[in-house]
């Protein structure tokens, strides 16, 4: 949260802090059409929407910024189905989780709420495993190091051009990471001797990076 918020401040973006109420059925008692569930059940539900909506609001307020507009909502469902659904909704431009998280349900017990956004998310999704390094960029102290995998594919593209927002948020060190199949890349280059598997070669390396850094050039 301290991180998404400091990127919103620096973005100069809105915020939406978001916790997805993921006990089943939750919705439903809360919207009164679930005429089965007993005043005990109700009660408990109601309680617990109530704790997280007020914890929520407590949490915009302990990582409030000077223009940074913070909103809070409870949604409901899986959470990363809820999450990338209400970024759809709003056309998020970034979409920032916690590197850990858990999930209820019978589907998808492997694996992370993070991965599944990553993997489903329609914008760029932010993990954040260690905040301090993101604050820490924000107080001026230190650039922030990002490294990004490349190649000559639209992909890269799409990566390369976002970091601009990055870049115009604060001062940025960029490493370009380019992992190369030697055989492919033997036939593509015409070599005509051979690259060990497993080891580099220095003739087929400094033709990649000519190609690799020709492209970034560009963009």
């Amino acid at each position: 949260a301290e991180a998404a918020a400091l990127l919103a401040e620096r973005m100069r973006e809105p915020l939406r802090l978001v916790h997805v109420f993921d006990l089943p059925g939750a919705e439903a008692v809360l919207g009164q059409r679930s005429p089965g569930a007993s005043t005990r059940i109700r009660a408990y539900v109601e309680a617990e929407h109530k704790e997280i909506e007020e914890r929520l609001r407590a949490e915009a307020r302990r990582i409030a910024k000077p223009g940074v507009t913070i909103e809070t909502a409870v949604l409901f469902g899986l959470s990363d189905q809820a999450i990338v659904a209400e970024a759809e909704r709003l056309a998020a431009k970034l979409v920032v989780v916690g590197a850990i998280g858990r999930r209820s349900g019978p589907l998808w017990n492997l694996g992370s709420t993070a991965d599944r956004i990553a993997q489903a998310a329609r914008c760029p999704v932010l993990v954040v495993r260690q905040h301090e390094r993101i604050l820490a960029w924000g107080r001026g102290e230190r650039p922030l190091c990002v490294v990004v995998g490349v190649d000559t594919k639209p992909a890269t593209e799409v990566a390369v051009r976002w970091l601009e927002s990055l870049r115009q948020a604060g001062p940025c060190r960029v490493i370009g990471v380019h992992v190369y199949w030697p055989p492919e890349v033997r036939e593509r280059l015409k070599l005509g001797a051979s690259i060990p598997i497993g080891m580099g070669h220095p003739d087929v390396e400094a033709a990649l990076s000519r190609e690799i850094r020709a492209h970034l050039s560009q963009l």
